[in-house]
């Protein structure tokens, strides 16, 4: 299935829970690297969940504050929808 481009012209890009420790280890900058005249950044509605349910240990506070700074300064969206499909058939 094409890629469908948005009315906008900027690519949607979704970002799932597993990929925030990488970001975060890597100092990895959302706003600089995917710039929202290029893009529009999303997570699914379970990931504002799982991010919330990072336990508040001293081990966890950095990447819970990058978290929120990156989602903060990117002008990451929260999505109602994630997931994939086959044009006719559930995915």
């Amino acid at each position: 299935m094409p890629y469908t481009a948005r009315a906008d012209g900027r690519v949607a890009v979704t970002i799932d829970s597993n990929v925030w420790d990488q970001f975060f280890a890597l100092g990895f900058d959302l706003a600089a690297e995917l710039p929202v005249t290029r893009f529009a950044l999303f997570v699914p509605r379970e990931i504002e969940i799982e991010i919330a349910a990072i336990p508040d240990r001293p081990d966890k506070v950095a990447l819970k504050a990058y978290i929120r700074e990156q989602m903060r300064d990117a002008s990451v969206k929260v999505s109602a929808v994630f997931g994939f499909t086959i044009c006719g058939r559930p995915g």
